[in-house]
């Protein structure tokens, strides 16, 4: 692998001092081909007759306005393009249309193996190291923040993934302690379709337990950490499309590097593409790290800075990645996300299924999507299910995105996340279900306004919305122009017109009104009459030092001096063991001023997961609500950046100066309503708009930093 890299990164060194032998294209445009059976790359490749052998190949010569045509078969290569395109002149990779086009990031391996004496189905190899092309030998490489000594390796038999078998922990003396119940080792035994290394030496595998020998099995090892990825950062104008991408040994974030990845580089189009059976990243749309030379395989020269949380730059100082457009893809099995992006400016995420993800990595920085700096961007018709994390995770710099119209069901944790930014943000029209957590959960995150979505079955709340930590929120001054200092607050919210039932928690849960939780507003919603519980839940979420007992008692305190209300300490339901106050709607409404236009009713929903068939049957309670426009709060500079509902699901038209129902359906009337909701339809979207300041060539951030000089106040 390294000398793959090594030679990769030599040409790019010496593209600026001596060009190859194909002339430059200043106006013309050509058409290059790649033919897996008949290609040879001493060919010219402009003809099908003549055709390249190898992806690669063309993508060391094409130019702006080049097309690439890729032909059927398995191309296990790093695809590292040369340059971008330009404006109206892009980089076009295009598999042959009806065609399966593979690019693999393994090879198969054909050495010997031992069967373990005493383990039924379990085998053992040793792995030359010339399999592995020098050094980059992902079995040998643990994760970046491995949890469990996790490595970058995958195995394949018959095309199928093993697990990569991890200890086994029980909690003693306290929550926090772990102690190993069983090794890895252990594990891989005592599960089929598992596999284990012992440091890198050698490589066993369990079986699954229809697979009669592992003589009769294609077998194989993931060897490259990239699949489609330009050597050059900040490479603009390309566009992949129709191709399978498969097999790919990368690390766990942070830096997020995908196996398709943008590499800071602007005004990309990934479309229809399937991506599959990825380590951890699919496809990365932002700049993969704040710290440039926490990057992999990039040349010193582009260890420059781009974006970043807290440091402030304009616009003419310093390049941002994003403004790229994600379309149609189908992500399945990534083990960390399946759309990432790291400062991932006004890009759009639009009509993908993002499955299964999530699953090898669970925890941080993992989900379905998931994107930092979303500035301005879009999450709008996707299918998100299945996933071993959150669904749609935006975290710091959501300023002004919207999500929208996505069908995001049966993820492992929260539906939604919003995190650590002030917003405004807009949560719209989407239908949020069977996840196994909150249908939507926020921390740290203020300005977001979540209008007509339908919420149901949950196994926690419909909305739960809090304050986590006591860190500073990143101001994004090169969009905002604030130099702002504040710690994470929950403050600014608005919960408008939807549709709230049948989740296992409650509806809504909102932080009690500290200084950090001020102006928390929930009305015009539709509610589950009949509950075993109590809905309503004011939560004493306040940071890092939050005092739950002390919060506890002063809530208790505020509401028990309001008078008429009936709510005496007796009324008052404390929420897991002192996290909250638990309450019915009337109480809610007397004690927190909130939902007073709101009404439960006897609504019920069902979703079926195969055929996407949605039932709602709604009383005449959904009829009896006049749902005013949703709209963000009058505050800072949300003016500026907020975003408008402006259709529902369906693409009905919602006017500003017209009432609407609540819930993402329009169409939807009192009775029983029953329609398919994926795939969701939408218009062909326009590329994002182009930055409108390019940067200074010699302005200080576009120059390399050295190794360990970056640092940001966070």
């Amino acid at each position: 692998m390294k000398r793959e890299i090594r030679f990769i990164m030599l040409f790019f060194a010496m593209l600026g001092a001596h060009q190859n032998a194909y002339p430059q294209k200043l106006y013309s445009s050509i058409k290059y081909y790649v033919r897996f059976d008949s290609g040879r790359d001493n060919n010219n490749g402009t003809s099908e007759a003549t055709a390249f052998s190898t992806i690669g190949k063309a993508a060391s010569i094409a130019g702006p306005g080049d097309t690439i045509l890729v032909h059927e078969g398995v191309y296990r290569e790093w695809v590292a393009p040369a340059r971008g395109g330009e404006k109206g002149r892009p980089v076009t990779y295009l598999a042959a249309p009806g065609e399966k086009v593979i690019i693999s990031g393994s090879e198969v391996y054909s050495g010997p193996w031992e069967a373990v004496s005493g383990y039924h189905g379990v085998y053992m190899t040793v792995i030359p190291s010339s399999f592995f092309k020098d050094d980059f030998d992902p079995f040998r490489i643990n994760f970046n923040r491995s949890r469990d000594g996790e490595t970058q390796g995958q195995v394949f038999v018959n095309g199928m993934e093993l697990t990569e078998a991890k200890p086994q922990f029980k909690n003693a003396d306290g929550y926090r302690r772990r102690v190993i119940e069983k090794t890895a080792v252990q594990t891989m035994f005592d599960q089929s379709g598992t596999w284990h290394t012992p440091g890198g030496d050698s490589i066993y595998v369990h079986l699954p337990v229809d697979f009669l020998s592992i003589s009769r099995c294609s077998v194989e090892f993931s060897v490259r950490r990239h699949l489609f990825a330009p050597v050059r950062r900040a490479q603009n104008y390309i566009h992949v499309n129709g191709f399978i991408f498969e097999h790919c040994a990368n690390d766990v974030s942070i830096p997020q590097v995908g196996a398709v990845s943008c590499r800071s580089g602007q005004q990309w189009l990934i479309e229809n593409n399937v991506i599959r059976q990825i380590k951890t990243i699919g496809i990365d749309c932002g700049a993969e790290a704040e710290d440039p030379w926490t990057i992999p395989d990039i040349l010193p020269e582009d260890r420059f800075l781009v974006s970043g949380h807290h440091d402030i730059f304009t616009l003419s100082q310093r390049r941002i990645a994003g403004r790229n457009l994600i379309l149609n893809n189908i992500l399945t099995d990534c083990g960390q996300c399946g759309i990432a992006g790291l400062f991932s400016d006004g890009s759009k995420i639009i009509g993908n299924i993002v499955e299964r993800c999530g699953n090898v990595v669970p925890g941080f920085e993992s989900g379905g999507i998931k994107i930092h700096g979303l500035m301005g961007g879009t999450v709008e018709g996707n299918l998100v299910r299945d996933n071993g994390a959150w669904g749609i995770w935006l975290d710091c710099g959501f300023i002004g995105s919207r999500v929208t119209r996505n069908v995001v069901v049966n993820n492992q944790t929260s539906g939604i996340f919003y995190e650590c930014s002030n917003g405004p943000g807009l949560i719209d029209n989407n239908i949020v279900a069977y996840n196994r957590g909150d249908g939507i959960y926020t921390h740290d995150a203020s300005g977001v306004n979540i209008a007509n979505n339908l919420i149901f079955g949950n196994t926690s709340f419909g909305i739960y919305m809090c304050v986590a930590t006591d860190r500073l929120v990143p101001p994004y001054y090169y969009a905002t122009g604030l130099y702002q200092t504040e710690i994470s607050s929950c403050s600014w919210e608005r919960i408008h017109n939807n549709i709230i039932i049948q989740n296992d928690q409650g509806a809504i849960s909102l932080p009690y009104p500290p200084k950090r939780a001020q102006d928390n507003l929930s009305d015009y919603n539709l509610f589950t009459m009949e509950r075993k519980g109590p809905d309503f839940v004011v939560n004493f979420r306040n940071g890092e030092n939050n005092q739950a007992e002390a919060a506890a008692d002063k809530a208790r305190q505020a509401f028990e001096k309001s008078g008429d209300a009936g709510l005496s300490s007796a009324d008052l339901v404390m929420w897991k063991n002192d996290k909250g106050l638990s309450m019915d709607i009337n109480h809610w409404r007397v004690a927190a001023g909130n939902d007073l236009h709101s009404l439960a009713g006897n609504e019920i929903a069902h979703l079926d997961l195969q055929t996407f068939v949605l039932t709602l049957d709604l009383d005449s309670t959904f009829a009896g609500i006049n749902c005013p426009s949703a709209k963000f709060p009058d505050v800072r500079d949300f003016a500026k950046f907020g975003r408008k509902v402006d259709k529902d699901f369906e693409r009905k038209s919602l006017p500003e100066d017209r009432s609407c129902l609540p819930g993402a359906f329009q169409s939807f009337k009192s009775g029983k309503n029953v329609i398919k909701i994926w795939p969701v339809q939408f218009d062909r979207p326009p590329m994002p708009p182009e930055v409108a300041v390019k940067p200074d060539p010699y302005a200080r951030d576009m120059k390399p930093i050295p190794k360990g000089s970056y640092s940001t106040n966070r």
